[in-house]
């Protein structure tokens, strides 16, 4: 199996387990697991609590992967990174209005699927002059 797809798959595994794992630990309320912080932590854009838009930036990085562009799905996975770290300034979870003491184990996963995307991106383009997979699309 050519590194672009196993760093693929392996990158869209460690995501969905991140959306079964705990992301969130707050005060006063059970954890909060990765795939409820995935379809209701857009609110925290109204607060400009920006780390969840890592999610569309990394889902751009999947289809620039998968189309054989390696600089721009390195590009996009590492803007996910990036931005996914401001999680770590984040006080507060929007959904409930509660205080969050620390982040989970499903947010290590999470971005660990965005360096994984990262770092096979930047190996599959440095393994051709073009920066194109040298294998042809299945």
């Amino acid at each position: 199996m050519p590194l672009r797809q196993a760093g693929l798959g392996l990158a869209l595994l460690l995501y969905a387990i991140s959306l079964a794992l705990p992301g969130l630990h707050l005060r006063d309320y059970p954890p909060v697991e990765g795939y409820r912080i995935l379809l209701t932590g857009w609110y925290g854009l109204m607060v400009l609590q920006v780390a969840w838009l890592a999610n569309p930036l990394f889902a751009a990085a999947v289809i620039a992967a998968i189309r054989h562009r390696p600089r721009l799905a390195f590009g996009l996975a590492a803007a996910a990174f990036g931005i996914g770290l401001l999680s770590f300034t984040a006080t507060n979870w929007i959904a409930h209005h509660a205080y969050i003491e620390r982040l989970g184990a499903g947010f290590y996963v999470w971005m660990a699927a965005f360096l994984v995307l990262a770092a096979t991106s930047l190996i599959s383009r440095r393994t051709t002059p073009s920066g194109k997979d040298p294998t042809p699309p299945a």
